[in-house]
Order: structure tokens, then C-alpha cells, then sequence
């Protein structure tokens, strides 16, 4: 396929793939002392319960340290393993829960659509997460219906159960939260892969009774812009093993709700990107589901549309991010929470970032994103690439002017959508062609006007079906590819439509051919309701029969008595005999 069907397929697999396995760098590290820094431990992963009866399968991973510029150092992440006795957790196994690194949502919904999903399994689910999930509560959130016992066989509405597994997680975080004695200080100690495998209830607590943990620094020491607890969670993200993304979904709302300013801070300024990442850059890149990534969007929407310059003068680079203890003049361009200032200049059509120390001037803004990038532009090159449905949020600038603002993510993907049903309704018209010609040969072979008797000739007949079922073939072979060519198509509609003009057009020429079949010799009537076609392919049946018949007979004619050949008396003229 051509470089747009592709760029699809890879979209549409990305849309219902597993959860991704992490790439290095991907896994953060609260602030600690760069000289004190120690390797995370190796965690196991245990299976899921959720899974099919059958023997443990674990998995050893380790992450190395991020060496990203300005990212926190202390080792917050490491977790002690779960004992072997322990019960497998049900969001912890979402990457371990099958060869294809199936997450959980993943899971579910490949064992209810195979008819093989219980209540039980769904609720061991919620035993696992250490969130008791009721028969009776999930039959009245709707996530199943019909489920008199746990060992029912049911059919599981994801989204519905989705809302339950969170609806439920809110509450027992308000429980918390009412019993505590004093007002928490700190929420780093509730950001670790271990409380990500709950749904950080502990995390989400210590917020409700303190909403203001949302605008404290990560502690330690570092280079770039301090971190705040919305940028550690969104670097976790769904790609961290062991995750399931719904679970902290409530955690993100609440923390761009508690402080909306935490969209517009930067992280991870410097290497490879001067100006740092945004805040919806990380929701999109780290594999985070539509629904976050659509909160922390509407929280900051100019986000989407800011320019980021690709590569600045490395001058200006150690200038805004000087060594520590060198006490250079530019440390006065340091912003209070200890990173590179980080300036947003409004110009026609987007908002362009450029570092305090750049020199930039409204003289020289540029007109084309040439040498820029953006979330869209981000999320392209990213791999594994976000889902179909994250993308079309994102915006993207026209690539020649920048005056001409930015088109609509789902805009976009309409025109690529269009783009390739034009192709595919091409190729279908060019196979349609040799359709015709298959039907001129079946005219030619037995010519006959509409609403004339058809001529009785078994050969002729015999030879005009045969081309009709070619051309019927060729029809079936085109709406086979033109149906996949459109497979993965969430925006573009009314595709179906165009193939319609094949489908009555093969309809015709098996139609024909029961009528050509009809008036032959050993023709048989076709049960009422039978497929068109089939009435002709029964008489072609019957009448190969009848030559195969023919042909033995014809031979046996040949044969002497006895089955020897017979040997006639005169011999040749020119025999010695």
C-alpha cells in the first residue's frame, strides 16, 4: 500500500494494540542527590487472575534512569516486589497478562467477545485492585446484565465498568481523606508504580484533604524546571508496567482541577528539546487514553498550538542552564522554581516558545512551522504512536503560512480518509473493466435480446455461464479489496455507499446466468431463497456429470469384448506380414 494507507494501518493497529512496554527514559525519578542515586529494583510481574487457569508467567524488567536534561532525581519509583503468596493484582497485570502484552481493558473485552467472560472474573478484577466490586453494584452501573451467579457468562460494556471502577475508587478516596487526623504534606510519597497499580487511592486522598499538594515541587536538585505531581503521573502513563490507564484517570482530573496552572508549566528542558515538554505533550507521547488526554488539553488549549524551536545556538543552552556552583550572571534569568525561562510569544496563527535568552524579536517570528515542532508533530514521531482517537484531538498548522491557523485533528483525518476512498474507488473502477469484458465474452458466447427466448444449446450455455462466473469473481475480488481499503475509517463516511453500484452489478450477472440455466435440458428448480447463482452452478454440476457420462460411454464403444482393444484383420499394405 502507498505511504497514507499505511500511515492509517499504523493508526488504526496502535488504536486497539496492548499496552506498550516502556522505553528507557520513560520512567520517573523524584528529585534525590545525583551522587546518591541507586538502580531501581527489578520487579516481577504477577499474572492477572482475570486470565485463564494455568501456570504463572513473570517477567523480570529493569528501567535505567532517565539522563533527560532537568528531570528529577530522586528515586521515588522503587518498589519492593509483591511476595509470591500474595494474590496477583488485577491492574498489575496488564502487562503481563498475555504473549501480546494485553492490558486489562484489552483482556476483557477479547474474553467477552469470545463468550468465555464470567462475573467472577470481572469481579476477581476488583480483588485484586483491592477495590471490592459487587455482583449487584456492577449490575446496577450496567457494566453486565443477566448475571443471576458469578459463574454466568456475560457480555461486558467496557465503559460502562470503566465508570464503576472509578466511581468506586472516588469513594474509597473520600473515605480516606475523612479519616485522616492532620492535613497530609507531602504527595510524593503516594506517587509509586506500586500505588499506580490501585488507582493511587492513597495519592487521591491526600489531595481531597489538601487540595494545595497540587503546587508542590517535587524536592531535589536539578537543572531544569521543578516537577510538579501532574507531570510525574503523566510521565508514568499508561506505558509503565503494570498499569491500568483508567485507574488514574480520576487522579489526573483532580489534579488539573486542584491547579490548572500545572498545564502550563515545562518540564525536561534542554536536551533534546531546549524549550522542555508541556504537560499535554507527555499525556499524548507516554500513551495516556483520549479522555485524560482531552482534560489536560481543555485545561490549557493553547498548548496544541505552540511552536517549539527544533535546535537552539548551544551558546544560549548553557547559558540558561548553567553548572551548579559556577554562579554565572545569567542566573538571574532563572525563573523562581529553578528552570530556564520559558517565553510564549502570541504571533498570527500560534504561540511560539523561545528561551529568555534566545534574542528572539517579533521582527524575525517565523511564518512557516519549518523547524519547529508541536503536540500533533510530536505524536506522529513518537513510537509506539498514540491511539487513532488521541491524535484527531490534536491540531495541526497548515505547513506553508502560519496565517492560515491550524486545522482540526478530526479534520484532518477526514481529508486523509477521503484521500484514500478517491484511491480505492479508482482501483475498483479499474477492476470493473475486466468485469466487462468477461461479460462481453458470456454475450458473445450465447447472444440473446432481453425479453427474447434464450436459445437451448448445453455448449454455448455451458460456456456463457462460465464467463458470467468469472465476472462475478472479478466483482467479488474488487469489493473485497475496497472494503479494505477502508477498513480503519472513523470519520469519513458514506464509503459504503460507492460499493453498492458492484454489488447490484455482480447481482446481475449471476441473475443472468440462472436465466440462461433455466431454459437448458436438465435444469432443476433451486429452493425458494437460495443464493442467486446457485441455480446456474447446479445445472453446470448436472451437466458435467451428464459429459463425464458421455465420455466413459464413448470409451466402453471402443473396447472389444473382454476388455482387449480390438484387432482388425488386414494388415498394412506395407507390413512384412
Amino acid at each position: 500500500p502507498d505511504a497514507p494507507q499505511r500511515h492509517l494501518h499504523d493508526w488504526t493497529r496502535g488504536a486497539n494494540a496492548a499496552v506498550r512496554q516502556p522505553r528507557r527514559a520513560d520512567c520517573p525519578h523524584a528529585a534525590r542527590p545525583r551522587r546518591a542515586a541507586a538502580p531501581l529494583a527489578v520487579r516481577r510481574e504477577p499474572e492477572h487472575s482475570a486470565t485463564l487457569p494455568g501456570p504463572r508467567l513473570r517477567r523480570r524488567g529493569s528501567h535505567q534512569r532517565s539522563a533527560a536534561r532537568g528531570s528529577p532525581t530522586r528515586a521515588s519509583t522503587q518498589s519492593t516486589p509483591p511476595p509470591r503468596g500474595s494474590p496477583a493484582m488485577g491492574a498489575g497485570s496488564s502487562a503481563s497478562a498475555g504473549p501480546g502484552q494485553y492490558s486489562l481493558d484489552d483482556l476483557l473485552t477479547h474474553l467477552s467477545a469470545e463468550g468465555v467472560l464470567t462475573a467472577a472474573k470481572v469481579i476477581a478484577t476488583g480483588d485484586d485492585m483491592r477495590l471490592p466490586l459487587p455482583l449487584d453494584y456492577l449490575q446496577d452501573k450496567g457494566a453486565f446484565e443477566g448475571a443471576e451467579t458469578p459463574d454466568a457468562i456475560i457480555a461486558l460494556d467496557l465503559e460502562k465498568f470503566r465508570e464503576a471502577v472509578q466511581t468506586k475508587l472516588i469513594e474509597r478516596a473520600a473515605e480516606e481523606a475523612e479519616a485522616m487526623d492532620e492535613k497530609p504534606a507531602d504527595i510524593y510519597r503516594y506517587l509509586t508504580p506500586l500505588e499506580a497499580r490501585r488507582g493511587f487511592p492513597q495519592a487521591l486522598a491526600a489531595l481531597k484533604a489538601n487540595p494545595k499538594l497540587a503546587r508542590q515541587p517535587m524536592p531535589g536538585s536539578g537543572r531544569g524546571s521543578k516537577w510538579l505531581p501532574l507531570h510525574c503521573v503523566l510521565l508514568l502513563g499508561p506505558k509503565y508496567p503494570g498499569w491500568w490507564w483508567p485507574l488514574a484517570e480520576p487522579l489526573v482530573k483532580a489534579l488539573c482541577k486542584a491547579y490548572p496552572g500545572a498545564c502550563e508549566q515545562r518540564v525536561l528542558e534542554g536536551s533534546p528539546h531546549p524549550c522542555g515538554q508541556l504537560p499535554l505533550e507527555l499525556a499524548v507521547t507516554k500513551g495516556w487514553d483520549a479522555r485524560v488526554v482531552d482534560v489536560v488539553q481543555k485545561t490549557y488549549p493553547k498548548a496544541a498550538e505552540t511552536l517549539d524551536p527544533v535546535k537552539v545556538p548551544g551558546g544560549i543552552l548553557k547559558k540558561a542552564f548553567p553548572p551548579p556552583g559556577k554562579g554565572l550572571p545569567d542566573q538571574e534569568f532563572l525563573n523562581e522554581l529553578g528552570g530556564p525561562e520559558v517565553l510564549s510569544n502570541d504571533i498570527k496563527g500560534a504561540t511560539v516558545a523561545v528561551l529568555a535568552l534566545s534574542g528572539w524579536n517579533k521582527d524575525k517570528q517565523p511564518t512557516t512551522p519549518k523547524g519547529m515542532r508541536w503536540v500533533r508533530k510530536a505524536a506522529e514521531e513518537c513510537r509506539p504512536l498514540p491511539k487513532l482517537e488521541v491524535v484527531m484531538l490534536l491540531p495541526k498548522p497548515d505547513p506553508k503560512n502560519l496565517e492560515n491557523g491550524w486545522s482540526d485533528g478530526r479534520e484532518v483525518q477526514r481529508l486523509l480518509e477521503e484521500k484514500l476512498h478517491k484511491k480505492a474507488c479508482k482501483d475498483a473502477k479499474n477492476a470493473s473493466k475486466r468485469a466487462k469484458k468477461a461479460e462481453g465474452f458470456a454475450k458473445k458466447a450465447l447472444p440473446f435480446k432481453p425479453g427474447k427466448p434464450v436459445p437451448v444449446d448445453a455448449l454455448k450455455a455451458k460456456h456463457a455461464i462460465r464467463e458470467s462466473f468469472e465476472a462475478a469473481q472479478i466483482y467479488d475480488q474488487l469489493l473485497a479489496d475496497f472494503h479494505s481499503a477502508h477498513q480503519g475509517f472513523v470519520v469519513f463516511e458514506g464509503w459504503e455507499e460507492a460499493s453498492s453500484d458492484f454489488v447490484e452489478k455482480r447481482k446481475a450477472v449471476l441473475e443472468k446466468a440462472d436465466l440462461i440455466a433455466a431454459a437448458q435440458e436438465l435444469f432443476e428448480p433451486v429452493p425458494d431463497g437460495a443464493e442467486v447463482g446457485a441455480a446456474a452452478r447446479k445445472w453446470v454440476d448436472a451437466q458435467e456429470i451428464r459429459d463425464e457420462q458421455e465420455r466413459e460411454k464413448k470409451t466402453l464403444d471402443d473396447i472389444g469384448t473382454g476388455g482387449a482393444p480390438i484387432i482388425r484383420s488386414a494388415p498394412h499394405e506395407g507390413s512384412k506380414l
